[in-house]
């Protein structure tokens, strides 16, 4: 029997839950090799004086300062060499009244000198050592103590450590310390469309993203990731699954199978052989979450779109898995940034929105939607970060200013292309530091006119680029690449196509337009279609034929449209050069007017 949502719960309110459901907090002692990364959970006091003894700061003669009063370039004082003290050893020689001993960086200070002379500073001979320079008591010299008294303290709790931290407890005489247990976290995914990277995808099936990257997600937040076999939607199933990862882990994650459907089981699970606290919350992505307990261990079911899935874990699970294992809040970073066009969000429920980032030609910060439902594993991928957005909001309009969280290290590309995507333009981009938009020439153009994109390629004449509204730009001659059929193009066949606003489907259109098609997301996916026999033709560039039956057409113009506010960037700069200089070949060739404008719009 389905289940309806019948009241989801407040984003505020599902914090809590998960605030309170984070499993208790561990000690363990771990050698100093294992400690890096983890978390201090008691203080370390030292039980000796670091160092434990007067020592040279560095290699020279050892001698009391008074000796030595007034020396200088001019006038050395002579001192009778007594003997020699070297790193590792205890002293065997008492420095007198004029003696000086012999003396290596880190060695003990002998008894009588208070001082330690560089050996730059001296000349020697005849059993004796000139000294060209006065000292003052104690110069050169680390007292016992000095760097750390004995019973002061060393480390902190709550101490992360880091190669730092691990010499310090080494040089206190710290053979293991005492540090917050790594977070044991089940990670199972449920779904019988479900098959593990590697295995063979029959129809209908898709391959397991979230193990994966929740595991990952796991990891990074400091918890140790249990993975287990992904388990089907299957009661007893799940059940078994379910209960051993209660009983092997401290926390439990699922992903999928928690929608309230008939068919998915996770909550029924938790709910009937459980204690479900919560279920369903008042995000998107990220509706159908699942907190409870199993067998007392903490539960949360995260959605099944892997989208959704890393969305709940940002917000939620990952402060869970950081106060298990002592760690801290990592730094919120963010940045303001201007909407570039309208976005509609759909008010009703906090929305989560992955952007894109982009500097304008003036440097300032524009961002986009890089949103494709939560169903797309590459929005998160293709984002700078998100954009929270209230639940009272249905759109944001262009110009918008708004706060951008920015997910670790990003920042905005210095080239931002969009448009069509081939061989060619792969070569140009590679090694840059550019992101690409690869939707078509049709899209490409209005990503530019919108003020998203710095550059695009397009497939398109003047005359229709002008007609999608473009302002302020120009046409520049880039390359052809030639196009050609693989399969049977025989009358009657049916043809793979890419979606509408490419240039090779646009060539499609006019050369065949009443031909029964089938559409694909690119032209190799329309390539391979033809291997499998899904479809018996499709019309492909030369690089991206699959096989020896490629039968050229002839050439389409892949040229760049280049917004007149941003040419002077240096990344639209190096890339139009390099597109200037570069040579054809396996398909692609150079036209003689590469480079040159082809259009202005004013």
């Amino acid at each position: 029997m389905r289940k309806e949502f019948r009241e989801l719960a407040s984003v505020e309110k599902a914090a809590r839950v998960a605030e309170e459901l984070a499993p208790e907090r561990r000690v363990e002692e771990v050698p100093l090799v294992e400690a890096q990364g983890r978390v201090l959970a008691e203080s370390v006091d030292s039980p000796v004086d670091v160092p434990g003894f007067d020592r040279s700061l560095m290699d020279g003669y050892a001698l009391r300062a008074e000796d030595i009063y007034g020396a200088d370039e001019s006038e050395p004082v002579s001192l009778r060499v007594v003997g020699k003290v070297s790193a590792g050893e205890s002293p065997d020689v008492r420095v007198g009244d004029g003696e000086a001993a012999v003396i290596a960086t880190g060695a003990p200070i002998p008894e009588g000198a208070d001082a330690v002379v560089p050996v730059e500073r001296t000349s020697s001979g005849d059993g004796e050592v000139r000294v060209r320079t006065s000292l003052a008591p104690a110069e050169n010299v680390m007292f016992a103590g000095s760097d750390i008294a004995s019973g002061e303290r060393a480390l902190s709790a709550g101490t992360k450590m880091s190669q730092r931290e691990i010499g310090l407890a080494a040089a206190v005489g710290a053979e293991t310390v005492p540090v917050y247990a790594r977070t044991r976290v089940a990670v199972v995914s449920t779904g019988d469309e479900l098959v593990r990277p590697g295995g063979t995808l029959d129809e209908g099936q898709i391959h397991d993203v979230n193990t994966f990257s929740v595991a990952a997600a796991v990891e990074e937040a400091g918890g140790e990731a249990v993975v287990y076999d992904h388990v089907g939607d299957d009661y007893d199933e799940m059940l078994d699954v379910m209960r051993k990862a209660a009983r092997d882990c401290e926390l439990v994650l699922s992903s999928g199978s928690t929608s309230a459907s008939d068919e998915d089981v996770v909550y029924r699970v938790i709910e009937e052989e459980g204690e479900l606290i919560l279920h369903g919350v008042a995000l998107k992505p990220g509706r159908p979450t699942v907190f409870g307990r199993l067998d007392e261990t903490p539960f949360v079911g995260l959605p099944g779109n892997p989208i959704s899935a890393l969305s709940v874990f940002r917000m939620f699970v990952s402060d869970m898995v950081r106060a298990a294992v002592g760690g801290e809040e990592p730094e919120r970073r963010s940045t303001s940034a201007t909407f570039a066009s309208e976005t509609r969000t759909e008010g009703g429920r906090k929305r989560i929105l992955p952007v894109g980032l982009v500097e304008d030609g003036d440097g300032k910060t524009v961002t986009y939607s890089v949103d494709k439902g939560s169903g797309a594993t590459t929005s998160l991928t293709r984002a700078d970060g998100y954009v929270t957005v209230e639940p009272s909001t249905n759109y944001l309009d262009a110009g918008d200013e708004v706060v951008v969280s920015l997910f670790g290290g990003a920042s905005p590309p210095e080239l931002l292309g969009a448009g069509e995507r081939d061989g060619f333009l792969n070569g140009l981009l590679e090694g840059r530091d550019a992101r690409w938009l690869r939707l078509g020439s049709v899209e490409g153009v209005r990503r530019l006119r919108d003020g998203v994109a710095d550059v695009a390629a397009v497939s398109s004449s003047p005359e229709e680029i002008e007609a999608l509204g473009i302002e302020d730009a120009r046409l520049v001659r880039g390359y052809e690449r030639r196009v050609g059929y693989v399969g049977k193009p025989d009358e009657g066949a049916v043809f793979g196509v890419p979606p509408e606003g490419y240039g090779v489907r646009s060539r499609f259109d006019s050369e065949k337009p009443d031909a029964e098609t089938r559409s694909f997301r690119s032209e190799g996916g329309a390539a391979n279609a033809v291997e499998v026999g899904k479809v018996d033709a499709a019309l492909v560039g030369e690089d991206t034929a699959q096989s020896d039956g490629f039968v050229p057409q002839g050439w389409i113009s892949v040229d760049f449209l280049v917004s007149d506010g941003r040419r002077d960037k240096s990344g639209v700069r190096s890339f139009l050069e390099d597109a200037e200089e570069a040579t054809g070949g396996g398909g692609y060739r150079l036209p003689d007017d590469v480079g040159e404008v082809i259009e202005n719009w004013d």
